[in-house]
């Protein structure tokens, strides 16, 4: 059974399948208004999904300065945009980079914001469930989904989905000696 415990075949299993197809994240009544947001984690990649004002997007939840961690808490409104606590940059809810402090250090580097947004990561809703998937090139989620897509549509496309109870589980690998 150590397909259940090898750290190699668990690593190979993130990278070959969890990373290149798509993964349910959250219902969209979960993040209903604009600024609204959840954080996870899909293969092992910090990801921050958000409602702005053109719909649902998400991005790695990391600032691409110097990599901190952009939202910290699991879920909330961002009101305008993402701000990294370190050195204060900031972003659109759609990834643009709108501030970049001091930016007169950056002028012999040639920096620009438009050069720096958020890492966007591919994200599609069926009814109401939103989808996340690390491929870019990944086909789109009715395809994917194949013959379930219409049947998902035919019981699920009426009515707004909610959550009426949360359940998380998290599992950690045990080192040896130790529980």
């Amino acid at each position: 059974n150590r397909i259940y415990t090898d750290s190699e075949i668990f690593l190979a299993e993130r990278e070959r399948l969890f990373s290149n197809c798509w993964k349910f994240l959250c219902l969209e009544s979960e993040i209903p208004d604009i600024g609204d947001y959840r954080v996870s984690e899909l293969a092992g990649v910090p990801i921050v999904t958000v409602r702005a004002a053109d719909g649902v997007h998400s991005y790695f939840n990391v600032c691409p300065h110097r990599g901190a961690p952009l939202v910290r808490d699991e879920q909330g409104n961002l009101a305008r945009g993402f701000q990294c606590m370190y050195h204060l940059w900031t972003f659109s809810l759609k990834g643009d980079c709108t501030s970049i402090s001091r930016i007169e250090g950056y002028e012999a580097a040639r920096l620009k914001k438009q050069d720096v947004g958020l890492r966007p990561v591919r994200t599609e809703t069926v009814c109401g469930l939103i989808f996340l998937c690390l491929n870019d090139d990944v086909e789109p989620i009715e395809t994917f989904l194949g013959g379930m897509f219409d049947h998902i549509k035919s019981h699920m496309g009426s009515e707004e989905l909610e959550v009426f109870h949360y359940h998380r589980a998290e599992t950690k690998k045990r080192v040896e000696g130790k529980n």
